[in-house]
């Protein structure tokens, strides 16, 4: 049996930026189209000041999701659109979840 490789620590580096930059960074992410990498930093925003950002984590997990029905990945945008619901944990309606219903 072969030895063990270290496996090197992700692009987590973000958590280590100030707030000001980490949030000029998820705007930028999420005005260029970037969904995922806006998810992370919102995220990481939300776990500091969960009210103010939670609108944004929002946005981030629907362009995520819309991104997946255009790739045909339906079950996995059913999955984040259940993700959303939990978040907002409010009765109302996505505008990813009425794409779905089509």
């Amino acid at each position: 049996m072969g030895k063990k490789k270290k496996r090197k620590k992700r692009g987590r580096a973000f958590r280590e930026l100030p707030l000001a930059v980490l949030e000029k960074k998820a705007r930028e992410s999420l005005a260029a189209g970037k969904y995922r990498q806006a998810r992370d930093y919102f995220k990481e925003l939300c776990r500091h000041d969960r009210e103010r950002y939670l609108s944004e984590l929002i946005k981030a997990h629907e362009g995520v999701a819309l991104q997946m029905i255009k790739e045909g990945r339906v079950n996995d945008a059913r999955a984040v659109l259940d993700h959303i619901n939990r978040l907002n944990g409010v009765a109302k309606k996505s505008r990813v979840e009425l794409i779905l219903s089509m």
